[in-house]
């Protein structure tokens, strides 16, 4: 609602996150999405000499205390740095840009990107383990995902030679790449523009164009090759 405060430990963490540097959020945003594992984030923590002035006293002392050898230090870890230090939707649309302009800039791994898409755009189970509404608006890059070069769609086709066509198949990536390319690209201009706004996993406001465009019941249908036998 307009004119209303957010809740005080929202705006907390909206206030460090606009004072961080990028170089240190993105650290974070890599541990978040699990690719700096825990151990070298926490060598990471330690090795930082003005980490105190750039995530203050109290959420300074939090980490420096924190224990990285508990069993559950993932999930509590996780529940320190969103309640205190990375909002949800900031890293989230990270994510999301990362993943569409690395979409766009080649077609390298087009295959595993939409699966990755089609995961994004499904229902699925957040860190505290409910089931969130997944983004809608990838759906006409994530329900155009290659299920005609997984092995088990292949393998009752072509027997013993299903890796032939798996090959030829790769041969179409960038054909396949100049058609979906259009709607990345458009996706990730209206996350720029603020037309998509996350608010955390799932949870997302999108202008009314934007929605009628992206959202549409009617999926983008791909065009293929016609092969020669």
């Amino acid at each position: 609602m307009s004119g209303t405060s957010p809740p005080r430990h929202i705006a907390r963490t909206l206030a460090t996150i606009k004072k961080m540097k990028e170089s240190l959020k993105k650290e974070f945003y890599k541990y978040l999405n699990r690719e700096l594992p825990i151990t070298q984030f926490e060598e990471f923590v330690y090795a930082q000499k003005d980490f105190e002035q750039e995530v203050g006293k109290e959420n300074y002392l939090k980490l420096i205390g924190f224990n990285f050898t508990d069993k559950n230090a993932s999930y509590q870890l996780d529940d320190l740095i969103f309640d205190d230090l990375i909002s949800e939707g900031e890293f989230e649309t990270w994510k999301l840009n990362r993943l569409l302009t690395q979409f766009i800039e080649t077609e390298v791994d087009i295959d595993k990107k939409l699966d990755n898409f089609y995961s994004l755009y499904c229902r699925t189970y957040n860190r505290k383990g409910e089931l969130e509404n997944g983004y809608k608006f990838l759906g006409h890059l994530g329900l155009n995902y290659f299920f005609w070069m997984s092995e088990g769609y292949l393998k009752p086709s072509y027997g013993s030679k299903w890796d032939e066509e798996l090959k030829k198949a790769k041969d179409d990536f960038e054909f396949y790449h100049s058609q979906l390319k259009p709607i990345a690209q458009k996706i990730l201009k209206a996350i720029e523009n603020k037309e998509i706004e996350i608010i955390k996993f799932g949870e997302y406001s999108i202008s009314g164009d934007m929605k009628a465009n992206l959202e549409s019941d009617q999926i983008f249908k791909l065009k293929h090759k016609k092969r020669i036998l």
